[in-house]
């Protein structure tokens, strides 16, 4: 084990039945796993959509309950300490729609096309819970950004 900025690192060694010797045969990297509540949740980065395919039908193959929740598609620029998966699931419903609207409107641009008072009045909620819902939602997405640097 060791240290790597604020995060510790683990060294595994993995049995046969284990998800990650299966793509370490399709020479897949993970980027991460996790295990929470029994489930075991695997990222992993495959080159090609074909690949991708073939991880997936080995996985089936090997473990049945296996289910896949995402499929992502990264940045293609930058260094890949750069790049950054942004799990959107993170959001309620509601922030989501907070989120989308004030992007769509144009809160986020220089100078804003939309206050936060006609987004509030446009999705029929107060000012405040306008700002709650957006500060919610970008505290999570940042969390994804900003995780690793």
């Amino acid at each position: 084990m060791f240290s790597y900025g604020s995060a510790d690192v683990y060294r595994v060694e993995h049995a046969d039945d284990c998800p990650c010797t299966c793509l370490g045969q399709f020479d897949c990297p993970v980027h991460r796993y996790l295990v929470s509540e029994g489930e075991l949740t695997v990222v992993f980065h495959a080159e090609t959509f074909e690949q991708l395919q073939e991880v997936t039908a080995a996985l089936r193959d090997r473990f049945p309950s296996m289910d896949v929740q995402q499929l992502l598609q990264p940045p293609l620029s930058g260094t890949p300490e750069d790049r950054r998966f942004v799990n959107c699931g993170k959001l309620t419903d509601r922030q989501q729609e907070v989120l989308r609207t004030a992007y769509r409107e144009g809160y986020f641009e220089r100078p804003r096309a939309a206050n936060a008072t006609e987004l509030a009045e446009q999705l029929g909620i107060s000012q405040s819970t306008f700002a709650e819902h957006l500060t919610a939602a970008q505290r999570k997405l940042f969390g994804d950004v900003f995780d690793d640097c």
